[in-house]
């Protein structure tokens, strides 16, 4: 054990403060939370994890160890400790309770203050995401995002760009009073919010299960100590739930790594760390030893973060780069994974390893989703060279359209998106329908679960965070990494923060692919 690992332990026993260990890639932030669990006294104790991948490992070596731990804790993601909290207080209901959709029923239903029923529709897709990302910053239960702060709505709507959710493709927004439109935005968001917190006994989604308990500040379970997981990933509503999950006199500890924040374009607030180190006056602890990486994939991804060091025992491993065609031989195997910044190029790498008799998937159910979402688009097409036709129009008039708006990086994922469905189409059979593209899709895009046999993994950057493999190929950052289309602040930063992510996958071998501009991206 390393002298700043066992600092991090003796804080734990001697100092009553709140704590943020400040972990790099591979420093083993699992295995000291563990040995907090082990040296913590009688009591029960709360385990937040990120997701429930996470939870359900966390949970599985707390059981290998229980019997030799004097406090009781209990493993589970937010979200899990908010639904115990809500099941508390109007039990616990059929399957249908929860239901993600939720959003489409509220805005059906709602009133707005003239007794106007329904969001119109001009309105629904800047409500959908608003009701989302306004939650998850707390809107209606922070001070400072009361309903009423309009500099807050602000903020998230310009941070976010939702103002472009009230156009269609092509519309000319001189047309129209952008001011009002999200005045009258905002106020259908809060009346949905507000509605939704009404039916909690009939409908729930996943963020109510943070957000109610804030919103009703429902009764929670507290503990002395409550450990908190990839802290860096947390927004304030997930901050705020913390809070009250502490007891009085008791303590958070967090653990993460605020370089490795990467989803905030999710909700994620992007500077957690800082706001948590000044929320809850931590104590700063570091754990800048990387047990994963050895020397030479150290040394690289001091490139972004030059605060991470190698063990003195680490062995020397490597780094190199190669072009595409030296990579098909390179003797790939199962074991070993292809990252890329971006989804499309992935998809030919799928088709060329499928040609060599290679077993193969790329990762993330939800990137299937995004595929057959804007394949759906265009419903009544049925051949597959109609629909290629007005996806090559739909991605030009969108690229246009955001481009003029200043709103590139929406562009990249627009063309990305298109792109991998033409690369999926082009390598079907002759006679292949939609129908037949749309299910290809759904066997390509497995996530990590999927029970079948094993096979090489291809994935985005962002589906590899938190895993690791002992050789690992980096897909093309000549031309992917940073995206060129990050143009704001905390874009360009978790843009930096992606490629520390890749380059710190590796337990053996780091290898670039050097990728030729006829790649599309």
């Amino acid at each position: 054990m390393t002298e700043q690992q066992l600092a991090v332990l003796n804080s734990v026993k001697t100092l009553r403060s709140n704590l943020m260990v400040t972990a790099v890639a591979g420093s083993g932030k699992t295995f000291i939370l563990i040995e907090i669990l082990k040296i913590l006294g009688s009591g029960n104790i709360a385990f937040c994890a990120f997701n429930k991948n996470i939870s359900n490992e966390i949970k599985d070596k707390v059981s290998q160890i229980k019997g030799s731990l004097k406090c009781n804790p209990f493993v589970g993601t937010f979200h899990s400790f908010g639904l115990s909290a809500i099941t508390k207080i109007y039990g616990k209901k059929n399957e249908g309770w929860i239901d993600n959709n939720k959003i489409d029923k509220l805005m059906d239903i709602v009133q707005d203050e003239k007794g106007l029923v329904g969001v119109p529709d001009r309105q629904k897709q800047f409500v959908r995401k608003a009701y989302s990302l306004s939650r998850q910053a707390g809107a209606g239960v922070l001070p400072e995002f009361a309903f009423g702060r309009q500099e807050a709505w602000m903020s998230l709507i310009e941070h976010f760009d939702l103002e472009d959710e009230f156009f269609s493709e092509n519309e000319d927004r001189s047309l129209f009073n952008i001011d009002e439109l999200v005045a009258v935005g905002i106020n259908w968001t809060i009346a949905c919010i507000k509605l939704g917190v009404k039916v909690v006994e009939t409908v729930i989604d996943f963020e109510d299960m943070i957000y109610i308990p804030l919103f009703n500040n429902l009764k929670m379970w507290t503990y002395p100590v409550v450990l908190v997981d990839e802290c860096q990933d947390i927004n304030p509503s997930r901050r705020a739930l913390t809070k009250k999950m502490v007891a009085t006199g008791g303590r958070a500890i967090f653990v993460g790594d605020e370089r490795q924040a990467i989803f905030g374009f999710t909700g994620a607030d992007s500077d957690s760390v800082p706001n948590i180190i000044k929320e809850f006056n931590c104590t700063l602890l570091p754990l800048s030893y990387s047990f994963r990486c050895p020397k030479a994939v150290v040394q690289f991804a001091k490139t972004w973060v030059d605060h991470i060091e190698s063990t003195p025992d680490a062995p020397e491993g490597f780094y190199g780069s190669v072009n595409e065609d030296e990579m098909m031989n390179q003797n790939i195997t199962v074991n070993d994974v292809i990252l890329c910044r971006n989804n499309a190029p992935l998809v030919d790498l799928f088709f060329k390893f499928l040609a060599k008799g290679m077993p193969t998937h790329i990762e993330g159910k939800d990137i299937g989703e995004d595929l057959i979402k804007v394949i759906n688009r265009f419903s009544k097409v049925k051949n597959l060279s109609v629909l290629a036709e007005k996806l090559d129009d739909y991605r030009e008039k969108q690229i246009q359209k955001w481009n003029t708006k200043g709103k590139e990086m929406m562009s990249a994922r627009i063309a990305d998106t298109v792109d991998a469905i033409l690369a999926i189409s082009r390598n079907l059979p002759e006679g292949s329908t939609v129908l037949t593209l749309k299910q290809k899709i759904t066997n390509m895009f497995i996530d990590d679960q999927g029970n079948r046999t094993k096979t090489l993994t291809l994935t985005s950057i962002h589906k590899s965070k938190g895993r690791e493999w002992n050789r690992v190929f980096w897909y093309g950052r000549n031309l992917f990494n940073p995206s060129p289309y990050a143009r704001k602040e905390w874009q360009r930063t978790a843009e930096a923060n992606l490629c520390y992510v890749a380059a710190t996958r590796s337990k053996s071998d780091l290898i670039e692919v050097v990728v030729s501009k006829k790649v599309k991206d």
